[in-house]
């Protein structure tokens, strides 16, 4: 009989392995024997041997100066016959206040050793009397800022710590933008691009230290961030791939993948995988890559189709296995839907429709449009657009509070607003003009008056979006900078997860800074058939740096005191700077610096 399935194939591996790069530690925050500070330090430092006495207890915290990803390794001889001495290792992300009477977890400064405390999971190895050497090394990298080691050595036996070190590991993007500008300027980018790159191994990862999980929505933030920094897209199409490997028969992509099994679905994040797919074919043009997937994109729409409710807005999903969450809002929990009603705004539940479902869905139709153009189904892309604005008109019908002028969470829900359903409202052209400057600024600026739910930092990529789209960018950046700047005054060295939730001080969604420097601050923004440079001169007044752009090459863009844009191109190449409003149709050639003033 033949066999009822092929033996497993074995495929070449789309992405370079890992690499793993020796490091050591910076130094020793704490230590339980003050007297045994400075051998801890040239244990760190130099390897110079740490020997802990039998019958000794000893706790030591170390750090790294940013939290990274990386195995560690610890080298050190056991003397002595009886027990084994046991070592117990915290991997912690920061200091955090004091939760061991109950209190709630709470973050100020994350380098607070003075009253703050480390709290994380915990290995704790035995050592082997009968081996003179020891080697602890764990099969997976861990993610840490700082360690806390305690010691407990018997009686009868004592340790030598010959080595405490560590090797760093994540993906090898080959990065080849640099930025050099004000010092906030330099640190927004720095941080995140230690938070993207730390979210980054095998796969993409929502965090590092918690569930380290590929992420739909995620993601797609993630691989535009990695756009602005390198012209690989290897990882980028792996990852494509695996959210269409997932594809399940009701149309919907799994909502983290690879995974386990089959989880708890979330069916907005599929059509941020339709974004994800559009994203791809902005910055790399391979119409191929986009033929092979757009029917999976048809299919998400196609089940989002089959939620319609009869007033043409996209209604409640199957009750089992899904999740209709949106974003982490503290507001949005329902205690008696449980957990899966966390993240969702109220009126799914009381009105039996959640605006921001249908926007995004309109948005993932255009979407879709574009793409569908590019192949010439045009027949499909006037679908798409009729169904989009359908949609729209449903939502501007059911969902718009003409008295107050702002969209509700659904409709008819009377008094329940968020800034996610004006940001999508812009986004998908529901409102338009100076309705949606006037939208948008009231959503920035009146949000508590209003009482509009507040966007988190994983939202916070489409409010700029949706500032530029308005065209309020530049008067609002100091507010939307806000919570990145609180997080360097905490002394994060990657981006947390969220303000409403303190959780994760590492989370590739929240790397937006990265994103609004190179896209909006310097300007480039580059497709697969043009290079337009349009700096906000205004809002930054010096800036340096090279920027990657179609086709893997680079612009070096500068400018300061003397009011000039300077220009430099790594090969011959038309682009199109528009500065102060002028547009500029320049031929740079490699090499060669052009000036371009202004007043």
């Amino acid at each position: 009989m033949s066999p009822m399935l092929d033996p497993r194939r074995l495929t070449p591996r789309p992405i370079p392995h890992l690499p793993e790069i020796s490091k050591r530690f910076d130094g020793v925050v704490n230590c339980s024997d003050d007297t045994n500070i400075e051998g801890w330090k040239k244990l760190l430092r130099d390897d110079r041997p740490m020997k802990l006495a039998a019958g000794s207890i000893s706790v030591v915290e170390i750090e790294s100066k940013v939290l990274t990803t990386g195995f560690l390794e610890f080298d050190f001889v056991v003397e002595g016959t009886g027990d084994a001495p046991e070592i117990q290792i915290l991997c912690a992300e920061s200091y955090e206040n004091d939760m061991d009477k109950g209190q709630p977890r709470s973050k100020d400064d994350r380098t607070n050793f003075r009253t703050g405390k480390l709290y994380g999971p915990t290995d704790t190895y035995f050592c082997n009397t009968k081996l003179s050497r020891n080697h602890y090394e764990p099969f997976w990298w861990r993610t840490f800022r700082y360690l806390r080691i305690s010691v407990s050595c018997p009686p009868t036996s004592s340790l030598i710590f010959n080595s405490i070190t560590y090797r760093s590991t994540h993906y090898p993007l080959p990065i080849t933008t640099s930025v050099s500008s004000t010092d906030l300027v330099d640190k927004l980018h720095s941080t995140s691009v230690n938070t993207l790159l730390n979210c980054m191994h095998e796969t993409h990862e929502d965090c590092p230290y918690y569930e380290q999980s590929q992420f739909a929505m995620d993601t797609r933030s993630q691989l535009l961030f990695s756009y602005t920094i390198s012209h690989s897209d290897l990882l980028a199409r792996k990852t494509i791939h695996e959210f269409y490997a997932s594809r399940r028969d009701d149309g919907l992509l799994e909502t983290h993948f690879p995974n386990p099994g089959r989880g708890m679905n979330i069916p907005q994040f599929s059509l941020y995988w339709i974004f994800m797919l559009q994203d791809h074919m902005i910055h790399f043009h391979d119409l191929a890559l986009v033929k092979r997937y757009i029917g999976t994109a048809d299919g998400i729409l196609d089940h989002f189709a089959g939620r319609l409710n009869e007033k043409g807005l996209v209604g409640k999903f199957e009750v089992e296995g899904t999740w209709a969450f949106v974003d982490w809002v503290g507001e949005w929990f329902t205690p008696v839907k449980g957990f899966s009603s966390m993240g969702v705004p109220k009126a799914y539940y009381e009105k039996g429709a959640a605006t921001v479902n249908s926007l995004v869905y309109a948005l993932a139709l255009k979407s879709a449009a574009e793409m569908c153009t590019a192949l010439g189904r045009n027949d499909t892309t006037t679908e798409y657009l009729e169904r989009a604005e359908s949609i729209i008109q449903a939502v501007n019908e059911h969902c718009y509070d003409v008295k107050n002028g702002i969209y509700l969470d659904g409709p008819g829900a009377t008094g329940q607003y968020s800034q996610h359903v004006q940001i999508f409202a812009v986004l998908a052209d529901a409102v338009n003009g100076e309705a949606a400057r006037t939208l948008m600024r009231r959503t920035i600026r009146e949000r508590e008056t209003l009482g509009l739910a507040k966007a988190s930092f994983a939202m916070s990529f489409y409010l700029f979006r949706a500032a530029v789209k308005a065209g309020i960018y530049e008067e609002v950046w100091e507010e939307l900078l806000s919570p990145w700047k609180k997080m360097l005054d905490q002394n994060l060295t990657t981006w947390a997860e969220s303000e409403s939730m303190v959780r994760s001080d590492c989370h590739g969604w929240s790397a937006t800074p990265m994103y609004e420097i190179m896209r909006e601050i310097v300007g480039v923004k580059s497709g697969w058939n043009e290079t337009k440079i349009i700096p906000r001169v205004d809002l930054v007044n010096e800036m340096r740096g090279s920027f990657v752009v179609a086709g893997g090459d680079t612009v070096d863009v500068s400018w300061g005191e003397s009011k000039q844009v300077k220009l430099k191109a790594s090969k011959d190449m038309e682009v199109e700077l528009v500065l102060r409003a002028t547009s500029i149709h320049i031929k740079l050639l490699q090499g060669e610096e052009q000036c371009f003033s202004w007043t």
